[in-house]
């Protein structure tokens, strides 16, 4: 929240509302992007309470949210996708000084990277979606994450009220 260091960004999502230029302070990141503390604990406790050992997490930004779903056991393990590179590494950073080593930071289009990282994965227990917040990019992604869910997977659409197509992704993912 203090760092003046300014960042090029690379948004392939839906962009930001709150800026303008590719170019963005950490702290401005971190003000607008990222979680709160208290929508942290609420997915740590959604992990740790379901036993949740498989965990993907779409949009890292700085890594906190990440942090916190890979502090619910060292044998759980964190799939996070960012498609910034320079994000990714302030992520990595961060997963780094926490010393948390069962986090995996992929960095690209969700789109490129998603169907890749999902082979590898036997099955989904816990899904935090928050990134590239357009109507047909969530149902996609979703779409592709159902393939290796199971009847206890649980699934996290954060934004939903973003914009007027993530709440029609939102209804229409009611349906499916």
């Amino acid at each position: 929240m203090k760092s003046e260091k300014t960042l090029q960004i690379n948004d392939f999502g839906a962009g930001s509302k709150m800026f303008a230029s590719n170019k963005k302070l950490v702290s401005e990141i971190a003000k607008s992007s990222l979680s709160s503390v208290s929508k942290c604990r609420i997915l740590f406790n959604l992990v740790l309470n379901f036993k949740c050992k498989n965990i993907l997490e779409l949009g890292t930004s700085l890594g906190i949210s990440s942090s916190y779903l890979a502090s619910t056991g060292e044998s759980n393990h964190v799939y996070t996708l960012e498609g910034d590179t320079t994000i990714a590494e302030l992520a990595k950073s961060t997963h780094q000084s926490l010393g948390l080593k069962n986090i995996e930071v992929y960095t690209g289009k969700f789109i490129d990277t998603l169907p890749d990282i999902l082979n590898t994965m036997e099955r989904v227990d816990f899904v935090f979606l928050d990134g590239h917040h357009q109507e047909q990019a969530t149902l996609d992604y979703l779409e592709l994450v159902m393939q290796k869910c199971h009847e206890h997977s649980i699934i996290i659409v954060d934004d939903i009220y973003w914009s007027e197509g993530m709440s029609k992704a939102l209804e229409k993912s009611k349906k499916t």
